[in-house]
């Protein structure tokens, strides 16, 4: 019988993203006025800078895996992206839902190549990322078709999307193994 290992060594870098998406998802489900709005960008600027940290120490730890080059690349877009939105506010506070829909964009595109990359080392669970990465690219495209209305809808369907996505990404970081010869 043949034993499982886990394909990345600190999974669990994966694992804290996914619980730090679901969070920010539970925040935007209950956003009950303008200032909880401002707060939900806060959040956003600490978590893309967190989670830009936690994918470049996941890329450092994993570098003999194909698909670490894209890990980093993810990585330091996800710190810059919260660098860049602490730093200019405005960009944040005007247009909150396109800065969400371009980010959710290239997550989507980061996790397909993320599925090529794994099938091509034959992980059986690969799908789970392809499905991530279709989530996040019909997030960025709802958030697009609602971002002439930035009201409470919008923050709720955010907050149903990232709790979903984020518990995919948690899934994710949670079977990914590779058997042991």
């Amino acid at each position: 019988m043949k034993k499982h290992i886990k394909l990345y060594k600190h999974w669990y870098l994966l694992t804290l993203r996914g619980f730090l998406i679901i969070t920010m998802g539970v925040f935007a489900l209950f956003l009950p006025s303008y200032e909880s709005k401002i707060r939900f960008i806060k959040i956003f600027e600490l978590f893309a800078i967190a989670s830009g940290i936690l994918m470049i120490q996941s890329a450092i730890f994993n570098r003999h895996h194909l698909n670490w080059q894209w890990m980093l690349v993810g990585g330091l877009i996800d710190f810059s992206f919260g660098i860049m939105l602490w730093l200019v506010p405005e960009i944040s506070s005007k247009s909150i839902v396109l800065v969400l829909a371009v980010w959710f964009l290239y997550t989507g595109v980061l996790q397909a190549v993320e599925s090529i990359v794994l099938i091509h080392e034959s992980i059986m669970n690969w799908w789970f990322e392809l499905i991530s990465g279709i989530l996040s690219f019909v997030m960025a495209f709802l958030l697009i078709a609602l971002r002439m209305h930035e009201k409470r809808e919008v923050f709720f369907i955010l907050g149903i999307m990232a709790c979903i996505y984020g518990l995919f990404i948690l899934i994710s970081s949670l079977i990914l193994f590779e058997p042991e010869d």
